[in-house]
């Protein structure tokens, strides 16, 4: 029947649907606490490509404290252009259009990976490129590999990047 969802498949009702509407919401209003919130006791945030792995709250509340307005500050334009939500995962996609440090707004896409325990989010993946992640670079500051529960897989990228 086309009135029923497919099984494994989230609805607007679902916990994983919920909970990704309070973090997007949260990001948007550019509340570190809100977003933290639907985060589960360990999580992880990873930006490719720089292969920036964030491990814990700690971390991850740090990373958010850092870049929420910032990279709010640069943005022109935000469009999602696709979202699937699975029972245990979700996958969003955004167009986006963002001032960079020359000046130039430059249009990119971003591709977010959530995997969920429950309602909560255990995992954030971003894929972007590389001139928005050297956005995230900056807004992170090139002391931010020195914080306990984040690694870098190309330090020297990273450090071309965040400068």
């Amino acid at each position: 029947m086309l009135d029923q969802k497919p099984e494994g498949v989230a609805t607007s009702a679902d916990p994983v649907m919920a909970t990704f509407l309070r973090h997007a919401t949260a990001e948007a209003q550019l509340d570190v606490e809100a977003t933290m919130a639907t985060f589960a006791a360990n999580p992880r945030w990873e930006l490719e490509p720089l292969g920036l792995l964030m491990e814990g709250s700690a971390a991850i509340r740090e990373f958010y404290r850092r870049t929420l307005a910032s990279l709010n500050d640069c943005l022109e334009e935000a469009e999602q252009t696709a979202l699937y939500a699975g029972v245990d995962h979700l996958v969003t996609e955004y167009l986006i259009a963002a001032r960079h440090p020359d000046g130039v707004v430059r249009p990119t896409k971003l591709l977010a990976l959530f995997t969920f325990s429950g309602p909560e989010v255990t995992s954030e993946r971003v894929y972007t490129d590389l001139g928005y992640a050297h956005l995230y670079a900056i807004a992170l500051g090139s002391d931010f590999l020195q914080f306990p529960g984040v690694n870098c897989r190309d330090v020297g990228l990273w450090n071309s990047l965040a400068e």
